[in-house]
């Protein structure tokens, strides 16, 4: 296991603690994770909030096609009666060779729901 160098936090706790923190950052994000809840806060696309990594390196072909890849899990969640569903918004229509993908990825995406009476969270992995 690589060790983390010592942070050295100032009394006034300002500016300093985040310029420490962004250096290790990448060692930081890899060991988090988000649970949905809301879906006010949680990047769709980039972060890791419905299995072990995010949706753009699970599904980097459809990531390619997307429209807004810093959107919000709630701005791809369109809310109904019975619940809700998933509408990523996509560039183009997909050509045959894609449906497959397309299946896979709406397939992951079911079993995940938007709450909105939660708050989004962030877990440690």
């Amino acid at each position: 296991m690589r060790r983390i160098k010592e942070v050295v936090v100032p009394k006034w706790y300002g500016v300093g603690v985040w310029k420490e923190l962004k250096k290790v950052w990448d060692l930081v994000a890899r060991k988090m994770a988000f649970e949905e809840g809301n879906g006010n806060t949680v990047l769709f696309w980039k972060d890791k909030w419905c299995g072990s990594m995010a949706l753009c390196d699970a599904f980097p072909n459809l990531f390619v096609v997307a429209t807004d890849k810093d959107a919000v899990i709630k701005e791809m969640w369109s809310p109904d009666e019975g619940g809700g569903c998933w509408n990523p918004h996509i560039l183009r229509p997909f050509n045959d060779w894609e449906l497959e993908e397309v299946n896979n990825f709406l397939t992951f995406l079911s079993r995940m729901k938007v709450q909105p009476s939660l708050e989004d969270k962030v877990r440690w992995v």
